[in-house]
């Protein structure tokens, strides 16, 4: 099995539209469309799940294949032996491994988690900026300003909303 570079470089998808799709749904339809460019059912690959719980990645296998299969794509080079697979989408997005690779959480939406201290000066300053007590942004560059006080911080736009709370790293 070849990886998804490989296969990129050595068989070459074509697009099927300008928006950069590459897969058909329907096996006659991608016939088709390989004909319609003089090309042979040769040129048509399987887009299939591997049907393992485990693997996340996506699989191409020459010509037609009903099980797993998502769709199908052509190739400007044709397969040949008809064994072929590669790999097309690899899983390598996130890692339930790897706590780096997980979104962060905008602690704004937990704030009942948060410690008294931090709690108070978002409450404050919350008010403050839904009273129209100022400028959003001077607002908040105040607000960012007195958590540096506590181990959190967050992030605000120049239209004065903050978003992004975190605890800092140190």
């Amino acid at each position: 099995m070849i990886s998804e570079d490989q296969f990129m470089e050595t068989y070459k998808p074509i697009q099927q539209a300008a928006e950069g799709e590459f897969m058909l749904d329907d096996f006659q339809e991608a016939v088709r469309f390989a004909e319609a460019r003089g090309l042979s059912s040769n040129h048509v690959w399987t887009i299939m799940e591997s049907g393992d719980g485990d693997d996340d990645a996506l699989y191409v296998s020459a010509g037609y294949h009903l099980v797993n299969r998502i769709g199908y794509i052509v190739t400007e080079k044709p397969w040949e032996t008809g064994i072929e697979d590669a790999i097309w989408m690899e899983d390598d997005f996130e890692s339930d491994d790897d706590e780096e690779d997980e979104e962060p959480v905008d602690l704004f939406q937990n704030q009942e988690d948060l410690p008294a201290e931090v709690q108070a000066i978002i409450d404050h300053h919350t008010r403050l900026i839904e009273e129209n007590e100022g400028d959003a942004y001077v607002l908040c560059r105040d607000f960012q300003k007195a958590m540096d006080a506590t181990d959190y911080t967050f992030d605000y736009g120049l239209d004065g909303v903050p978003f992004n709370l975190r605890r800092v790293q140190h």
